[in-house]
């Protein structure tokens, strides 16, 4: 909001200069809506990315240095236009941009967005992550669970922490057609899963095919029904064909398993796809039992087998826990709930 002020000399009134904002944020991240949807309000936008400078060949790498060199930048520009609020994506983003403020002594509001952490950080580097993370004024977290981690793991108090649903455009997926001819069932795993009690219960359900995507083929282990079918390293809208075109979503979940892929949960919502996963606290705030998931407990191979068979033979039961989870993703995880929500956190800040 402007506010009007007496600056001695002048013979009017001056307005104060608009709220600074910087945003350090993953290449591709659509951040920039923010400035657009927020337009109506007078602010300073300045964006920065990690996107590398190498050949695609050394991407990996390159995008580890570009992070380090976008947190540098966004620090630097927070510190020459004196920046109300500091906004990250990103883990690795955050790191940077705390630990750089630290040395800078850059004293800046900074929310970091979507935090997430797929492993926990051991020894000296979570001596590192504790101190940095720990400067954050506000750490966005898309689960209950993932608040209960982080604050019990770092000693962050829990006020810091505020949960908002995992959310994105629906997916894309190619080609538009289905890439495996035969009705089957889906597992998608970007992270280790319980795979030994799926492959268990598939084993005695030899006319329900099931597809997994996974990068890596050794997390299945050495043997596989003969009712499995593996792609390893697939691209992004090749994943979402699978997803697309299948009859529900399995994901298996070991039992002390904190953290799940809630961007694949989000998807397979939006795509009205039912939902078979363990039941834990990570999944408490998207997977709801026979309203858009069936829920089993964990490592019990009897079950997860009964949960697939009898959802696989009532197909109207899978078609309305599709329905109703595509409801709730509209409800809860779209784009436009997101931008109320930051709409409202900016509001609250004065910003």
């Amino acid at each position: 909001m402007k506010t009007r002020v007496f600056v001695p000399g002048d013979r009017g009134l001056a307005q104060s200069p608009p709220a600074c904002v910087v945003c350090c944020t993953p290449v591709g991240c659509r951040s920039k809506w923010l400035s657009t949807e927020l337009a109506q309000l007078d602010r300073q936008w300045y964006f920065y990315h990690d996107e590398p400078k190498a050949p695609r060949a050394r991407w990996q790498r390159s995008r580890r240095l570009a992070a380090i060199r976008a947190s540098w930048q966004a620090i630097a520009t927070a510190k020459r236009h004196h920046a109300d609020l500091l906004i990250t994506g990103r883990a690795n983003l955050t790191f940077w941009c705390a630990f750089f403020a630290l040395v800078q002594r850059v004293h800046v509001t900074h929310f970091a967005v979507s935090f997430h952490l797929r492993q926990l950080p051991r020894g000296l580097n979570f001596l590192w992550a504790q101190w940095v993370y720990g400067t954050v004024q506000k750490l966005i977290i898309h689960s209950r669970a993932e608040r209960q981690l982080y604050s019990e793991y770092f000693g962050i108090p829990p006020g810091r922490f505020e949960m908002q649903h995992a959310a994105g455009d629906l997916p894309t997926y190619a080609p538009d057609y289905p890439l495996e001819a035969a009705d089957y069932i889906c597992a998608i795993a970007r992270s280790p899963q319980d795979f030994a009690t799926l492959l268990a219960a598939i084993a005695h359900l030899p006319h329900i095919p099931l597809v997994i995507a996974t990068p890596y083929h050794h997390w299945l282990g050495p043997r596989r029904p003969p009712n499995v079918k593996l792609h390893t390293r697939c691209s992004t809208a090749t994943i979402m064909n699978l997803l697309k075109f299948s009859r529900f979503l399995v994901m298996p979940l070991h039992p002390h398993q904190d953290l799940c892929d809630y961007g694949l949960l989000v998807a397979a919502m939006q795509l009205g796809k039912a939902i078979v996963t363990t039941d834990s606290l990570a999944v408490s705030d998207y997977a709801f039992q026979d309203s858009n998931a069936v829920l089993y407990p964990a490592r019990n191979v009897a079950a997860l087998t009964h949960s697939l068979a009898e959802l696989w033979r009532d197909v109207l039961k899978s078609e309305v826990l599709g329905q109703n989870g595509q409801e709730y993703a509209q409800a809860f995880c779209s784009q436009a709930s997101t931008r109320k929500y930051y709409q409202r956190l900016l509001a609250r800040h004065g910003i």
